[in-house]
């Protein structure tokens, strides 16, 4: 059997598959939300709480594998998760502080539950680490990007991958997959592989997100600094902005949704009491909409100007997969451009790593 995690920023996924035949077998899928919200302090308490409840130390596990967002550009996939390798994944924690981390806890408590399975590591970022050139380097001069190892490295990956995969488009096909969640980001794909994506060194650029800012004018980031500090400045980009900051809440899109008096496509959403819905909040909400749909079409643009058209547009993540109301605003205007299909892939990020273990 297969385990596989998930370490999402607040989040933590599980999954246990059996295999019979060389096809996946469900056996198990388990979760738990709002980490650092709840009761549940952080990804640790997370991984034991799934763990006993699920009673995982029971099942004939052979193999456990984990999601990791940022490789740092040495590793590759299905790399053994040592005490070595963990080290270099805390390294280049600062690329992906709001992933890396809970990611790491995830691994160091498995670890010691699961003794003597193989425990594998999958990067977000191996997906793109053919970028061509004129994609991954940035405008820097060269010394300093090179010492410091600075380039686009791209994320949702394994999202991306198995949207495409699952998607149908045939191999000459110019696609545009876009993954909206509490992250969010754009790759083009020209013969099934990636040509450029909207996140670069780090999870934060790109699209306006939950929480993040997304490509902003990079002075906004050194007055900042100047004024609150560094360290205020990075939260204030990473967890203090996007569609939170933009309306107030938490930035959830469902949150958000229902204050622009959009439809919501989950039957288990009940807003929070927290929310206050007036004349102000349902203005603001609809001007984050605006923003944020409008931020996905600037690249939808740009991609198909490089790739001299589209042949198809993925949506994924549980925001792309899940709202008709997100993907009905970001194609909207797009006609001109003639794409032949558009199309959802429900996220399935366990099954396309348990997918590489078989």
């Amino acid at each position: 059997m297969i385990l596989i995690w998930n370490a999402g920023s607040s989040s933590l996924k599980a999954k246990l598959y059996d295999v019979k035949a060389k096809r996946l077998v469900l056996i198990k899928s388990a979760s738990v939300a709002r980490i650092g919200e709840s009761e549940t302090k952080n990804h640790a308490n997370a991984s034991l709480q799934i763990i006993n409840e699920e009673k995982l130390e029971g099942y004939d596990i052979k193999t456990v594998a984990y999601r990791v967002v940022h490789s740092g550009g040495e590793l590759k996939d299905g790399a053994e998760a040592s005490d070595k390798i963990i080290k270099q994944l805390k390294v280049v924690s600062s690329l992906a502080p709001l992933h890396n981390p809970p990611a790491i806890e995830n691994i160091e408590v498995s670890k010691k539950v699961f003794l003597k399975q193989r425990h594998k590591l999958f990067f977000d970022t191996s997906f793109f680490k053919d970028l061509p050139a004129e994609a991954i380097t940035y405008p820097l001069p060269l010394e300093i990007a090179d010492r410091e190892k600075i380039k686009k490295f791209g994320f949702h990956g394994i999202s991306h991958a198995y949207a495409l995969e699952e998607s149908g488009a045939k191999s000459r096909d110019r696609v545009i997959s876009i993954h909206l969640g509490a992250g969010c980001s754009v790759c083009a794909i020209v013969n099934k592989k990636p040509l450029d994506t909207s996140m670069g060194l780090t999870p934060s650029g790109g699209l306006i997100m939950q929480s993040r800012t997304g490509d902003i004018d990079p002075g906004i980031v050194f007055y900042l600094i100047r004024k609150l500090g560094a360290e205020k400045t990075e939260k204030i980009i990473n967890n203090e902005s996007g569609l939170a900051g933009l309306t107030g809440t938490s930035g959830n899109m469902y949150d958000v949704l229902y204050l622009a008096g959009q439809k919501i496509e989950d039957s288990n959403y009940l807003p929070s009491l927290s929310l206050k819905k007036d004349e102000t909040s349902t203005a603001d909400a609809l001007l984050a909409l605006k923003m944020y749909t409008n931020s996905i079409k600037r690249y939808i643009g740009g991609y198909a100007t490089l790739m001299q058209g589209v042949d198809m547009v993925i949506f994924t993540g549980k925001i792309g997969a899940g709202s008709s109301v997100i993907r009905d605003m970001v194609m909207e205007g797009l006609e001109f451009l003639k794409i032949k299909r558009v199309v959802k892939v429900e996220p399935d990020e366990e099954k396309a790593i348990a997918r590489f273990l078989i």
